[in-house]
């Protein structure tokens, strides 16, 4: 049996997003997204979890690429590039993240014209696309980073990256 088809219905996509929203690597997610088909504790879930080095990903200083296709005349949904639960170190509340994105389009010669919107950070940003973005998070605080873009004629596909 193929264990693609042993995941729930959805499973892919939670696997994708355990994958790619979370950091697992493609065997931990697969692992999470079957225990998670077959009603198991929660609590097992959770101790994978607990069980990974967070240091792990802290070091790599990279948001891996997201994918959004930009709508025209519309905003496209927005998307989470960056997660951080609280600020380590002995005064936390004096912590400064700093994130560098890039956003770019992709794709055809004539990319068309897109707007980007960043939320999350100390104050909210808005400019026109292909941009790189600087973004800064002060104190101890839990908060996500989402972006989402706007199209203005044509479909435009844009990918996301950045550095931490």
């Amino acid at each position: 049996m193929n264990h693609r088809s042993s995941l729930p219905k959805g499973g892919r996509a939670f696997e994708r997003n355990c994958r790619h929203a979370n950091g697992f690597s493609r065997a931990q997610a697969r692992a999470i997204a079957a225990k998670d088909g077959r009603g198991s504790e929660g609590g097992q879930i959770a101790e994978m979890v607990k069980a990974l080095d967070p240091s792990r990903f802290e070091k790599k200083g990279l948001i891996e690429p997201v994918p959004l296709i930009v709508p025209p005349f519309g905003w496209s949904d927005p998307v989470e590039v960056f997660a951080q639960v609280g600020a380590p170190g002995p005064n936390p509340d004096a912590n400064v993240t700093r994130l560098t994105l890039y956003v770019k389009a992709v794709g055809p010669s004539f990319p068309g014209r897109f707007a980007i919107e960043v939320t999350g950070g100390d104050r909210k940003i808005i400019r026109p696309g292909p941009a790189t973005i600087n973004v800064t998070i002060t104190g101890n605080v839990v908060t996500g980073i989402k972006v989402r873009c706007r199209g203005y004629l044509i479909p435009v596909r844009v990918v996301i990256t950045g550095r931490f």
